[in-house]
């Protein structure tokens, strides 16, 4: 309280210290606080009249009343101070004011720091953003938000309370500036990182290899061929490119991928060659190594011989039967069988039809097939049907479809096929005016025929026979008489 001396009816006090008047403030103060202003009087009871004031300007509503209330203070550095009047000897009042005070509004969180990691991310791969901050031990139990952005836009699905952004796959594209934002909404205070620049990093194709479906490109006509090309490195967009050799390309994909396939659906043998293929994702194309492709035909066979694909030769006690592989690449081998058993083999290193020869008994009647196999698998032929009868030792084949023909001294011969239409030439009547021939010229003729056929000048061959081929001459002489020369 001041001291007056009062001398001749004057009233002489000495001045009110400073501290008679207190703004008092809570502390600690972190920005978007809402806090009270007390102005307190050394003698409260006397104090009355209390007036607020920031930065030296009334505040509203603060006009005598014990507390301000201040909402989401900042850290503005503003300085507070209060003034009041002060009753002294019960009849005076004095208005005093109270020291300046500046509150210290602490952050609540440090701006985030925003990291990237890897730092420098590669086309095709991940890249973990995190947005770190640190909250007061004081403030803990508040709650904060992340958001994302790159060149103004929001990454993911906006904010969330997680500090992590996954984003699983860079490209490109994906190159720019990335900050983050941390968000208190209780307190309406938002922060942002500095600005980062991530370059995402292309690795240009490596390592290119073409492969094939069916692995080691062997084929048979027909069949599907895959043609895959793959990069062991290379990040973004990769265009891949097949090829022939001696062609145009076979066809173009671009992907973001390290493998893709071209598929070539039924080759054909014009599809054997070499291949290769090429990738490239804007660093120039990467060329892969040569690889060979081999399609080999499919079987079709036949027993063959003059004039027909299904028959049998015969000389007067050889048989000679002709297997031939009509399609199928090298090397073939071709067995001959009678009634399923093998009756031998023989090989055709380059391809083409080969012989089988055997003596002709009575015991060969019977079916004959031949099959063939060139590692790629077999085919089977038809069947053959021969049946065979003789006389004094001397064999002869007759068609089952008409009667055996036979004589005491005479030795009929003939040859025929079951599965032969019956309109066939073989079927037909034979002239009427069929002669008689010598047997053994009529041998001849057959012989020479099918084994090395050559012109006869036997002048006991009648002309009209010297060039006929088998099929004439069954057509012709099956029915006729056959006897021995002199009989």
């Amino acid at each position: 309280m001041p001291s007056c001396l009062l001398t001749r009816l004057n009233l002489v006090c000495s001045p009110l210290s400073a501290d008679q008047l207190i703004l008092q403030a809570p502390h600690p103060v972190f920005e978007g606080d809402t806090i009270s202003l007390k102005c307190r009087g050394k003698e409260e009871k006397k104090t009355s009249d209390k007036i607020y004031y920031k930065n030296g300007k009334k505040l509203k509503n603060s006009y005598n009343t014990d507390s301000v209330t201040l909402k989401s203070v900042s850290r503005d550095n503003s300085e507070y101070h209060c003034t009041a009047s002060i009753e002294f000897l019960s009849i005076f009042s004095r208005t005093i004011t109270s020291k300046p005070l500046k509150i210290q509004v602490q952050e609540l969180f440090l701006p985030p720091v925003l990291t990237a990691t890897p730092s420098q991310p590669t086309e095709g791969g991940p890249v973990t953003l995190t947005c770190e901050t640190q909250l007061p031990p004081q403030k803990s139990n508040v709650q904060l938000q992340f958001c994302f952005f790159r060149d103004g836009q929001i990454l993911g699905s906006g904010c969330s309370s997680s500090l992590e952004l996954q984003i699983p796959t860079m490209w490109r594209k994906d190159s720019g500036s990335y900050w983050c934002m941390a968000e208190a909404m209780a307190y309406r205070i938002s922060k942002n990182s500095s600005r980062s620049q991530i370059h995402v990093q292309r690795i240009p194709v490596s390592e290119v290899i073409l492969e094939t479906k069916p692995p080691g490109g062997q084929l048979i006509e027909g069949e599907n061929l895959v043609l895959i090309c793959s990069v062991a490195k290379g990040t973004g967009t990769i265009t891949f490119s097949w090829h022939k050799e001696g062609t145009r390309n076979l066809g173009r994909k671009t992907q973001h991928s390290l493998l893709a396939e071209l598929q070539i659906p039924t080759v054909k043998m014009h599809d054997a060659g070499r291949y290769y293929c090429a990738a490239d994702n804007n660093y120039g194309p990467i060329i892969s190594k040569w690889i060979r492709v081999t399609v080999r035909s499919k079987f079709l066979i036949f027993l063959l011989s003059h004039g027909s694909h299904t028959s049998v030769e015969f000389s007067i006690n050889m048989v000679e039967l002709h297997c031939k592989a009509l399609r199928g690449s090298p090397p073939i081998l071709y067995r001959f069988y009678h009634e399923d058993v093998i009756m031998g083999n023989s090989s055709a290193p380059s391809g083409g039809g080969v012989s089988f020869n055997f003596s002709l008994t009575v015991d060969h009647s019977g079916n004959y097939s031949c099959d063939a196999n060139n590692g790629l698998g077999s085919q089977h032929s038809h069947r053959v049907s021969l049946k065979v009868i003789g006389k004094q030792g001397i064999p002869t084949a007759v068609n089952s479809h008409h009667p055996r023909l036979s004589s005491t001294n005479r030795a009929p011969i003939s040859c025929g096929w079951d599965d032969i239409p019956a309109d066939s030439p073989l079927f037909l009547p034979p002239p009427e005016s069929s002669e008689i021939i010598p047997y053994d010229y009529i041998f001849s003729k057959l012989y020479h025929s099918f084994v090395s056929p050559v012109s006869t000048n036997n002048s006991h061959m009648p002309h009209s026979l010297s060039n006929i081929n088998t099929m004439t001459f069954q057509s012709t002489y099956y029915n006729s008489t056959i006897t021995d020369k002199g009989a």
